[in-house]
C-alpha cells in the first residue's frame, strides 16, 4: 500500500541528535540537553502523585481545560509579577508540556504556507519542523556573541 502524506509532513527532517540518542548507551549525551537520571527527583515526585491521588483522584485523572490547570496559571501569573515585575490580571497564560507543543501552537498561529520564518542558526530541530510542516520558507541567520550576526538579518 502506499501512503500520501502532506507537504507539511514530507517536508520534516530527522533529528541528527535523536540518531545520537538511539545509540548512546549508558553514556549521558549532552548534545540531547537530557538531565543526568539522578537530577529526577524521583522520591518527590512519587510523594505528591500519592498526596494528588489520595486527595483529588478525579481532578487528577480527568481532562482539564485546554490551557491548564486555572489554580497553576494564578500561580505563575503571580510569581512573573512579583519575581520579575511583570504581567497584569489581564493577561492569559497557557501552560504546555514543552517547548515542541508550543513551537506547534505559535506555528498554528501564525504561520500561512508560504511564510519566510527567520530563525537562528543553528536551531531547536523541534521548531524548525514545527515551521516546515506549516509550510514555511526557512532562512536562517548565524548567531555572534551576542545574537543573530545582524549584517546577514539585513541581507
Amino acid at each position: 500500500m502506499d501512503y500520501t502524506f502532506s507537504k507539511g509532513m514530507a517536508s520534516l527532517k530527522p533529528s541528527a541528535i535523536r540518531e545520537i540518542l538511539k545509540n548512546s548507551g549508558n553514556t549521558i549525551p549532552l548534545s540531547a540537553g537530557n538531565p543526568a537520571p539522578d537530577a529526577f527527583p524521583v522520591d518527590d515526585v512519587r510523594e505528591l502523585a500519592a498526596k494528588i491521588l489520595a486527595e483529588e483522584p478525579i481532578l487528577a485523572l480527568q481532562y482539564g481545560v485546554t490551557e491548564g490547570y486555572a489554580p497553576l496559571i494564578e500561580e505563575l501569573k503571580k510569581l512573573a509579577k512579583e519575581r520579575y515585575g511583570v504581567g497584569s490580571d489581564d493577561d492569559s497564560v497557557i501552560v504546555v508540556s514543552g517547548a515542541q507543543q508550543i513551537m506547534s501552537l505559535m506555528s498554528q498561529i501564525f504561520v500561512n504556507y508560504g511564510d519566510t520564518v527567520i530563525t537562528e542558526e543553528p536551531a531547536f530541530i523541534g521548531a524548525l519542523n514545527c515551521f516546515r510542516a506549516f509550510g514555511a520558507n526557512l532562512v536562517g541567520v548565524p548567531l555572534e556573541k551576542d545574537g543573530m550576526d545582524i549584517a546577514v538579518l539585513e541581507e
